[in-house]
């Protein structure tokens, strides 16, 4: 049989290979590619196609890291309104990505730093983590250092925080209706918010007519009068229909359930929504 004479370059592989055996591709054309693209030194200094050039990594100094992380990081330390920085606490970035620390100071002695949440707590030595002051939110937004407010409010025979307004906007600490003040605690950064503080007003946040004290006696009230008026007192045993069922002892059990279930029902409708 006839061979047939497959043309190659001088001294190329094709040469070696048709004296030693045969392959499934001549020369240097890669897996794929026709033979007609080998046309001598074509892949000599250049690589063959269907291959990608990759580039050798480069390291990265400690000085270029820091200043990727810098920009990275976004230090916040002139809000004065909660509504501002609640968004950051539960994850710790802000919409673009960037790492939010709160670097945040009393605002009535500028001089006492706050605690927040981990999420967004600055690094503190551990000696100075113990001077971190609890802040204290108000009903309108502001906050501040729980220590300092305490040298602002009234005194109180049961220790409670009370004030009557707000130190910067003097908004009204008290329920409308009534006129008692809104009970004020520390805000406890590693508690959620949820479980402690109530939507301020910037935040769409509720302030009752009365306070919780106020609306209990008045639940309680119409309780009574609604008793009193479903099952009356003075009515005698000879007026009920069905003596074995029904009687003035009968009627009093069902009063007493009737008062419990509106205060039941008041104490479960607070639970329903966020209010002060």
């Amino acid at each position: 049989m006839k061979e047939n004479n497959i043309p190659t370059s001088p001294n190329s592989p094709g040469d070696r290979m048709s004296q030693g055996g045969s392959s499934s591709h001549s020369g240097n054309v890669p897996p794929g590619i026709s033979e007609s693209y080998d046309d001598g030194d074509r892949f000599t200094n250049s690589p063959p196609p269907g291959l990608v050039r990759v580039t050798e990594p480069v390291a990265t100094s400690d000085q270029e890291y820091k200043k990727e992380q810098e920009v990275q990081t976004r230090v916040i330390s002139d809000m004065s309104l909660f509504s501002d920085i609640v968004e950051y606490f539960d994850t710790g970035v802000d919409l673009d990505g960037n790492h939010i620390v709160l670097n945040l100071e009393c605002t009535l002695c500028h001089e006492s730093r706050l605690e927040v949440p981990p999420a967004v707590s600055p690094r503190v030595h551990p000696e100075e983590a113990t001077s971190l002051e609890p802040m204290v939110v108000l009903p309108c937004g502001h906050f501040f250092g729980a220590r300092c407010l305490r040298q602002w409010v009234r005194p109180d025979p049961t220790g409670e925080l009370f004030l009557d307004d707000c130190p910067l906007c003097r908004f009204p600490v008290k329920y409308p209706q009534c006129g008692h003040n809104i009970l004020i605690q520390p805000y406890y950064a590693n508690i959620p918010r949820h479980y402690q503080l109530p939507l301020t007003i910037p935040e769409e946040g509720v302030i009752p007519n009365f306070c919780a004290a106020c609306r209990i006696g008045w639940v309680r009230f119409v309780a009574k009068q609604a008793a009193e008026t479903l099952y009356p007192q003075d009515i005698p045993q000879s007026a009920y229909y069905n003596r074995g069922i029904s009687g003035p002892r009968d009627f009093s059990r069902r009063r007493g359930r009737l008062r419990t279930g509106f205060l039941n029902i008041f104490m479960r409708m607070e639970r329903e929504f966020s209010h002060w």
